[in-house]
């Protein structure tokens, strides 16, 4: 059984995406900080998406990191409606190809007080990760209390992954050997051309990999 571990981040790490500083944004938004977290209300008929980083772990143990549910406290009002949720993981890798892990833009959390949780694909954590709810306030009264919020994290054993998956890449290395000794033999314009593919090819080899991980896993 894979062991589990949570990860908890307080509401008062809160960014708001639109305010009157920093974006112009005339929405009458209003904070409130405290040990309990964040309450936050803006003006009727106005909405905003609010941005919390979460304690992100690559590596657990020496073995890797692997999400697959996050996870939010909130005491919200009958005035004000949680929309959509996003979950985002800025990868170390010079470009993230898909960066949004999680994306529910149908929720509709009103006048509860409760933890939710949101299961998704398992994805190897690569880098930072940040969880984005979206707020609707339908009255002036409309207002939403975060309290905590986190994820779940599994870890995977490297060294199984490297004795079932990783041969695949060391077969492509000896094809790649292959094809380096015949071009030297022959010496041809094709087979020359065909070896220039392949190295860009064995460029790409990490990112693959990294895919490779994911399909492992989600087996």
């Amino acid at each position: 059984m894979a062991e589990l571990f949570r990860f908890w981040s307080h509401g008062v790490s809160l960014v708001p995406q639109f305010t009157q500083v920093f974006t112009n944004t005339n929405n009458g938004l209003r904070m409130e900080c405290a040990d309990w977290g964040t309450k936050v209300s803006q003006n009727a008929g106005t909405d905003n998406w609010f941005h919390f980083p979460l304690t992100s772990a690559t590596s657990l143990d020496g073995d890797g990191a692997v999400i697959n549910s996050a996870f939010f406290l909130v005491d919200i009002n009958n005035d004000a409606t949680i929309s959509g949720i996003h979950l985002t993981m800025i990868d170390q890798s010079p470009a993230t190809i898909d960066p949004i892990m999680l994306i529910n833009q149908n929720l509709n959390i009103t006048g509860q007080n409760d933890r939710f949780d949101f299961n998704f694909r398992q994805s190897i954590v690569g880098g930072a990760l940040v969880l984005s709810l979206k707020v609707r306030f339908d009255r002036d009264s409309g207002s939403v209390i975060l309290n905590q919020l986190g994820q779940i994290l599994l870890k995977y054993n490297k060294r199984e992954f490297i004795i079932t998956v990783k041969p695949t890449f060391k077969v492509v290395g000896f094809i790649l050997g292959l094809i380096r000794r015949q071009i030297f033999f022959y010496k041809t314009i094709p087979l020359q051309l065909l070896f220039l593919k392949c190295l860009i090819f064995a460029y790409k080899l990490p990112s693959l990999e990294k895919y490779a991980q994911c399909h492992y896993l989600n087996q």
